[in-house]
């Protein structure tokens, strides 16, 4: 997942990127993963919507976002 997170170069210089994280103590709700699940699904509604915001706005994005890459955002 790391991989995912982290631009490589970053991993190259953090081998063991765990130590900035907390330990995981409890396992994941079923109920949340449901519910991230959904919101990820209603990304597209949103998107269609962007037209229709009216108000300076300010995106700001990471130059090495792997999962958002800055060409994605709007």
């Amino acid at each position: 997942m790391f991989s995912l997170l982290f631009p490589s170069e970053w991993l190259k210089e953090n081998p063991d990127p765990s130590k900035y994280f907390p330990q995981i103590t409890e396992p994941v709700h079923v109920g949340s993963i449901v519910q991230q699940a959904r919101a990820i699904d209603k990304c597209n509604v949103i998107l269609n919507r962007l037209h229709q915001v009216t108000q300076p706005s300010l995106i700001i994005t990471g130059t090495e976002d792997v999962v958002t890459p800055p060409k994605t955002a709007y």
